[in-house]
Order: C-alpha cells, then structure tokens, then sequence
C-alpha cells in the first residue's frame, strides 16, 4: 500500500530467533543457552520500545491479538490505556493445550477479552471472568449466487489438520447435508497431527457415497497453499 492509513512500529531490531535444535532445550547446552539469552534481549528490547511508544502518546486502546503478545504486554506500563485482548481459538482448543492456564492468568483484569463465539466466551466466563465478549472472524460474505453452472459446486477447506481448526465438525456438518446436494464436492487441502484420523473418515465417507476428497498441501511459487 502506497499510503497506508496506519503506521506501523517494528519493536524488535531483529527477527526471533529460530530453536536452535530439534532436540529438547537444556540449560547448561551453549546454543540453548545463547538462544534464552537472546531470547530475553529481544524481550527487554520490545517491551522497552512499547512503553515508549505507549507513554509518548496521548491515551487510547491496545487491541493485542496473541497469548505471546499479551506475555509481552505484561512486562509493559499500560496506564491510561485500555487492553482489549482476542483469542482466535476455541475454549475445546485451550483447554486440551497449555493455553488455557496462561489465558486464566493474562485475560482476567483487561478491559475486555474477545472470543470467536457466544459459547466460547460464555465457557470462559463461567471460570469467573467476567470481560469475555465476542467477535468472529471477518470473512467475505458468500456471492449472491454462488451454484451457477459456470462455478465448480465445490466447497474448499485450506487449513492445518487439527483439533483446534475443526476439520472434523466440517466433516461432520457435511455428512449431515450431502445426500440432499449430491452435485456439491467437500475437498479438504491440508496437513496436521490429525491427518491420519481425518484421512480414514474421508475415506469411510468416500466409500459410503459421500462426495469428500482430502488432498496434500500444494506449493505454487512460494505460498504453501
């Protein structure tokens, strides 16, 4: 964009650095210790370069977008500026990772703590907290008329194989609706720990008459699609 109607701050001097191997980190390893201490650095460096930002401006609102980020904003004197903070997963996804111990403790006191659905906010609001609201996800709305002959009768899942994307709440909606719209295609693209458990369903409802077809992630250029 030629001329954006925000600026933009990048608060880190240089990009987050990569683990430093597949094997799991141990203190007393140089590259893992090389990798913390760098780590921290950066940290210092992006909180300190927020508080500037935050306490030579006059007051407003932070929207923070990610777990890490909020991490972050904690070690971040935020006076006279109201924190909203989202969640763009589900409280079934949270809850079966790490994530929902360090949501309980990041979320509680902001001004307001966002969910994609009524149901999410409503399950993290029965563990007492109080701010959670919700706002999905802006998505485009569907083409006035989207099962014309010159359209392919397809309907297209890009996204990772897991728990947290429900593949399998798609699969099981179009189970539900297939055999009343024979002429549509559910294609799922994509890879993920699910993956072999998605597979076989396809391939069960495949066998049954279902017209679902799962296909490996593809490159074109450099996008992984």
């Amino acid at each position: 964009v030629d001329e954006p109607a925000f600026r933009s701050t990048t608060l880190m001097g240089r990009p987050w650095p990569p683990p430093p191997s597949e094997r799991p980190a141990r203190p007393w390893r140089r590259a893992d210790a090389r990798a913390r201490t760098e780590r921290d650095a950066l940290r210092a460096e992006a909180a300190a370069g927020l508080s500037q930002e935050l306490q030579g401006r006059d007051s407003g609102v932070v929207i923070c977008a990610q777990l890490w980020a909020m991490e972050l904003l904690t070690e971040v004197d935020t006076s006279g500026w109201p924190v909203i903070g989202q969640y763009h997963s589900s409280f079934e996804a949270a809850a079966g990772g790490r994530d929902l111990g360090r949501i309980t403790s990041l979320y509680p006191d902001i001004a307001r703590f966002l969910l994609l659905t009524p149901q999410d906010a409503e399950r993290f609001r029965r563990l007492g907290m109080n701010n959670t609201g919700w706002m999905p996800n802006p998505l485009a709305v569907w083409p006035a008329d989207p099962a014309t002959p010159e359209r392919s009768r397809t309907v297209l899942y890009l996204g990772r194989l897991s728990p947290e994307k429900g593949p399998g709440f798609l699969l099981d909606a179009w189970e539900s609706i297939a055999d009343r719209h024979p002429d549509w295609t559910l294609r799922l693209v994509g890879s993920g720990p699910d993956e072999a458990k998605i597979r076989a369903r396809v391939d069960r409802m495949a066998a049954a008459g279902t017209s679902v077809v799962l296909d490996p992630p593809v490159e074109i250029g450099r996008a992984h699609v």
